[in-house]
């Protein structure tokens, strides 16, 4: 079961409001309105550069903890054991949809955001994770190989096995909201679809949360 809409008739504010009071668990997709239809988009492929540990990562991250502090209130682990599994993408064909554009995806449980990507692949955090060289990619790799979550979030599975540590998994969820969201409010020409009860995805988390709320007010502070 889905809600749709435009973000001129429902802005995201508006709608994470929703998300919080109903206490959905799902996942909201937003794409570019270019004048065709809303549908995935599951063969974009994000072009973000690689940037790695250099001089100015210091001053990024500075920056980035200055600008979108996340409180300890609002960011905690909220998760039982078991976890639903990866959610599969949907493709959807359409002789309206022209060209491609990237949708971005936002994972809700109970209400609050618990992942955020730019892809609907299950690889967005491990490419956060790459890009930005909190684990090295030999490591990361063979981790993977032998990669047994059982719906647990990854970001608790690397700190399980000694690879992540609290602070570092605070600071990867907080480059995931103001990558993947802060922009989006900034975005008006767009479609929106929620649906409800959508697997979450467990390669997508860190494993930490945040309300609605709390997010929006932190974007918007």
């Amino acid at each position: 079961m889905g809600t749709q809409g435009t973000l001129i008739d429902f802005p995201l504010p508006a709608i994470f409001q929703w998300l919080e009071k109903g206490n959905k668990t799902g996942v909201l997709a937003i794409h570019p309105f270019i004048g065709v239809r809303f549908a995935s988009d599951t063969n974009w492929q994000s072009n973000v550069g690689v940037r790695g540990n250099t001089g100015n990562e210091e001053d990024r991250a500075s920056t980035l903890k200055t600008r979108h502090r996340t409180s300890q209130e609002s960011v905690r682990t909220s998760f039982e054991p078991t976890l639903p599994p990866v959610a599969k993408p949907k493709q959807i064909n359409s002789s309206l949809q022209i060209q491609h554009f990237p949708n971005h995806y936002i994972w809700i449980a109970q209400g609050r955001i618990v992942a955020a990507a730019n892809r609907f692949d299950g690889k967005g955090l491990i490419s956060l994770i790459r890009r930005d060289q909190w684990v090295s990619d030999r490591v990361l790799s063979k981790l993977l190989q032998r990669c047994s979550l059982n719906h647990q979030p990854l970001g608790l599975w690397l700190k399980s096995n000694g690879v992540l540590d609290s602070a570092q998994l605070e600071q990867i969820f907080e480059i995931q909201l103001v990558e993947q969201i802060v922009p989006l409010f900034q975005l008006k020409d767009a479609q929106f679809k929620f649906e409800l009860r959508a697997a979450l995805p467990a390669l997508e988390m860190t494993g930490l949360s945040i309300s609605t709320t709390q997010a929006t007010m932190m974007i918007s502070g």
